[in-house]
This record gives structure tokens, C-alpha cells and sequence, in this order.
């Protein structure tokens, strides 16, 4: 899988996860980060075994809503994560609910595919990630090595 010319990214909502994408001159295009992906059988590939990774966590996530075993709901700013997130992954198998605004959830999540973000005060509590302005590789080492006092990053 070649990635190409990251450009600027466009604005993804709160709609339908297959408008996040265009093919344009034989390539995919991801309008939220501006990467272009060419297609060929490598993409291709990846794609039909998302494909079936994402039916069966949908496929779990269906069945404990049918039973009755569902968890919170968490409310994203400024948009939810997309199914190709492991975020997306992990609370779909959990049960947990995207929740349609903040009235309607239990938490609060600030979630961008962005390495720097301001994402101003959280809409209620508890709140997640709000404080999260860098997470670059750089950044996300010097805390972890703050925290649990060895380095992560490997190229010093």
C-alpha cells in the first residue's frame, strides 16, 4: 500500500463513514487527513480483511444490543472515531454506545486524527483526552518516560 501527497485535511462530520473517502484518478483519497492511497491489489487486500475484522466486531456489537448488554454512551468532540480506529473497535465490542450529543451520554471524549488540537472545555463529566494538545511521537515519549521513568523512544 503506496500513501502519497498528504494534503489538507477536509472537514469530516458526524455522517455516513463512506463519504470520508473519494477515488480520484485511480487513487483513494481520505478527505481528513488529505492522504491519497494508491489502489492495487495490496490496498485491495487490506481492505477485504478490515472488511471482515469490521463484521465481526459490528456482529458482536449487534448482539449485545439485542440482549440487552449494553454500556455507556460516550459523546466525541469533534466527531467520533470512524470503524477503522481501534478506539472504534475496542467499544463497539464492549458495548458501548456512540452517543448522539452531549445531553445524551454518560462521558466525554475528544477525539481528532490530529497531532496538535485545541479542543477547548469538555461538554460534561467525566471527560477524556480534552487536555491532550500534542500528541505527537516526540511528546507522547517524554511523557511516558516522565511517567514511567525509562524511554520509549528508541532513536536518541
Amino acid at each position: 500500500m503506496a500513501v502519497t501527497r498528504p494534503g489538507r485535511a477536509a472537514a469530516v462530520g458526524r455522517g455516513s463513514w463512506l463519504n470520508d473517502f473519494a477515488v480520484r484518478r485511480g487513487r483513494l483519497h481520505v478527505r481528513d487527513t488529505g492522504a491519497e492511497l494508491v489502489i492495487d491489489r495490496d490496498l485491495i487486500g487490506d481492505g477485504f480483511v478490515w472488511l471482515v475484522y469490521h463484521l465481526v466486531v459490528r456482529s458482536r456489537s449487534v448482539w449485545l444490543a439485542a440482549t440487552g448488554k449494553r454500556g455507556p454512551a460516550v459523546w466525541f468532540a469533534p466527531a467520533p472515531p470512524r470503524p477503522w480506529y481501534v478506539l472504534w473497535s475496542a467499544m463497539a465490542w464492549a458495548g458501548i454506545r456512540i452517543a448522539r450529543s452531549p445531553q445524551a451520554a454518560d462521558a466525554a471524549f475528544a477525539f481528532k486524527d490530529q497531532t496538535l488540537q485545541n479542543l477547548g472545555r469538555p461538554p460534561l463529566s467525566p471527560a477524556f483526552n480534552f487536555d491532550c494538545a500534542d500528541i505527537s511521537k516526540t511528546r507522547v515519549a517524554e511523557v511516558f518516560e516522565a511517567v514511567f521513568g525509562y524511554p520509549l523512544a528508541i532513536d536518541r
